[in-house]
């Protein structure tokens, strides 16, 4: 199941469902193969995965005709910041101009893409550049090679006290503005039609882990923290609480967003 490293908490269904067991209890040897959704995306058409956690890039391939399927949703507003250099002050600004995402075609490029349609301006008109988390952001942001960088509150904090970032502002903020699927797993059709068994499976397991997170909040970040290579509990405690409240009531999104999806 690709998952993407965060300091904030989205991944935790799926830390909390390895550590706990409860894929195991269903029979299942899990591997957790971290990476963006643009490179996600197309293991999961290959069959080289079994299972996405990276449902808005999953749905870009859906819209082109690729055989797969978003079973779960967790949130369906991105937290995700636009911070821009001291001369960007808004997104117009960004016309002809590189933003840092983490891979090309995932969730960050994506919601880019929906802000600024949104704000009517063409989403082709700015250049999107594969830059990582954490310090590869801000390495590329402090050298002035992006203009901006779509960001997680959680990283900024991170690489703010680190020394990092310290010339970049917030120019954007998509939760509540931008609607996507935006932390969902995902299926290939062969898995969720050809081994319906398999998916039920994964699935129960990830929703066990999901119902815990919301109960036992220190004990998930804890399993969190397990799966980053820098800890900075301050952030992933204000990530995790934001994530809660966040979430869908039974990990599904009503009619509304999937008809504009």
């Amino acid at each position: 199941i690709p998952k993407r490293r965060f300091g904030d908490a989205v991944g935790a269904a799926y830390f909390v469902a390895v550590q706990k067991g409860y894929f195991a209890a269903e029979g299942l040897d899990v591997e957790l193969v971290f990476a963006g959704g643009g490179t996600a995306t197309p293991a999961l058409m290959s069959g080289t995965i079994d299972g996405s956690a990276s449902g808005a890039a999953a749905l870009s391939a859906i819209l082109r005709g690729a055989p797969l399927r978003v079973v779960l949703v967790f949130t369906e507003s991105p937290a995700y910041q636009v911070w821009a250099q001291p001369d960007i002050h808004s997104l117009a600004d960004l016309k002809g101009k590189s933003v840092g995402v983490n891979t090309r075609g995932d969730t960050f490029e994506i919601a880019m893409r929906l802000a600024l349609q949104a704000a009517g301006i063409s989403p082709d008109s700015v250049g999107y550049t594969p830059v990582g988390f954490g310090s590869q952001v801000s390495a590329a942001f402090d050298s002035g090679a992006l203009a901006a960088a779509v960001i997680t509150s959680g990283n900024v904090i991170q690489m703010r006290e680190l020394g990092q970032f310290k010339n970049a502002h917030m120019i954007a903020d998509f939760y509540g503005k931008v609607h996507m699927p935006w932390n969902a797993f995902a299926l290939s059709e062969k898995v969720l039609y050809g081994d319906p068994v398999l998916a039920k499976k994964m699935l129960r397991a990830i929703v066990k882990g999901a119902r815990y997170m919301k109960v036992f909040k220190s004990e998930a970040i804890t399993m969190t923290e397990k799966y980053q290579k820098a800890i900075n509990l301050k952030a992933d405690q204000a990530d995790f609480s934001e994530f809660l409240s966040e979430l869908t009531p039974d990990w599904t999104v009503g009619n509304e967003l999937i008809v504009s999806d």
